[in-house]
């Protein structure tokens, strides 16, 4: 049985999940219990903070054999694994969490009862994200930056709801500063980007190419206004469109309604256009996309997509949950259209 912290956006984490095909699910709070027959996977989930394996407890010496220092979650657990199992030293640390000396060097026990011992053996691969979000070249807020575990969470919902998991060729028709593309080519599919604008992403690009998390796999890039029909017959190929559009402009406490109503149009209108688009050139595809809403509230543009999307027999699935930290005004809700 394996375990996993569930971080924010609770709901997301769960639906996240599913990407491992889990049984005999158990939740409690932030924590969730589980099996899977892929447990290869849960190195590429993106929003649970940390991972790991119920062992017996005979296995417990093993697993401390060699460890000097030793992690917990509480003082108690601590002394109990002192005075019993000769551990030297121990350190407490938040079950949220992480800390890069343990990952590289020492052991991190989450629990213990009389049959059972969980024990930490994955946690976020947080220097990817950081190097996505804060390490590129060109960034800026005037077009927004979708954040790269969002762009992790969305290609896994995805992969979560399909059979085929090979000879994957991910699109992102607003490529802005290139989170999607970085995401797509770490986690070995090829990758396919546009926009009306793709000097920043090529100028991010070369960066990545340095890096140590370049996969050896397809990047094609072209010009392209979503507004215009798909005319380009490789995107044909394409299994998954990942995107996010133009948050608009800053909202703030004072912004008036009568704005981001005027907002919402335009966001409305591009997102229309992308969605016919989409319907008339592919047989069968599969989006994920974000819509902005605003201090948590739908100014209708969630339910006026999911009708519009409907006109064209697309199955649109809104997850319930909104991507969004307490202190934000603009938060993401997470469109999965599709056609089959």
């Amino acid at each position: 049985m394996f375990f996993a912290i569930l971080w924010k956006n609770k709901d997301i984490s769960l639906k996240e999940l599913e990407f491992l095909e889990p049984t005999n699910i158990e939740i409690d709070k932030n924590l969730v219990f589980f099996d899977t027959k892929f447990p290869e996977r849960l190195k590429l989930l993106a929003w649970i903070t940390k991972f790991g394996k119920v062992f017996d407890f005979e296995y417990l010496w093993d697993i401390l054999f060699g460890k000097d220092l030793v992690w917990v979650k509480t003082q108690e657990f601590g002394i109990f694994l002192k005075k019993n199992f000769g551990v030297k030293r121990f350190k407490i640390i938040d079950e949220i969490k992480t800390d890069l000396e343990i990952k590289e060097k020492w052991v991190e026990i989450f629990n213990i009862d009389k049959q059972n011992i969980w024990i930490v053996q994955w946690y976020q691969n947080i220097s990817l994200y950081e190097n996505i979000d804060f390490e590129k070249p060109v960034s800026g807020m005037q077009i927004g930056m979708m954040p790269s575990k969002l762009a992790h969470i969305m290609i896994n919902i995805w992969l979560s709801n399909i059979e085929q998991k090979e000879n994957i060729t991910i699109y992102d028709p607003f490529v802005g500063f290139g989170t999607t593309g970085f995401l797509a080519n770490y986690l070995g599919y090829d990758f396919i980007w546009s926009d009306i604008n793709i000097t920043p992403f090529k100028q991010n690009l070369k960066r990545w190419k340095e890096s140590s998390f370049l996969q050896n796999n397809r990047l094609i890039d072209f010009k392209r206004d979503i507004n215009t029909p798909f005319q380009k017959s490789f995107l044909k190929n394409v299994n998954l469109i990942v995107t996010e559009w133009w948050l608009g402009p800053l909202i703030t406490h004072k912004t008036r309604l009568h704005q981001q109503q005027q907002n919402f149009i335009k966001i409305l209108d591009i997102y229309k256009n992308f969605i016919q688009n989409v319907n008339d050139f592919y047989d069968q595809i599969t989006c994920v996309f974000t819509v902005p809403v605003y201090f948590g509230k739908d100014f209708y543009a969630v339910d006026y997509l999911k009708n519009f999307c409907h006109r064209f027999n697309l199955d649109c699935q809104v997850l319930d949950e909104i991507y969004m930290r307490t202190w934000q005004t603009v938060g993401r809700a997470i469109f999965v259209v599709t056609k089959k």
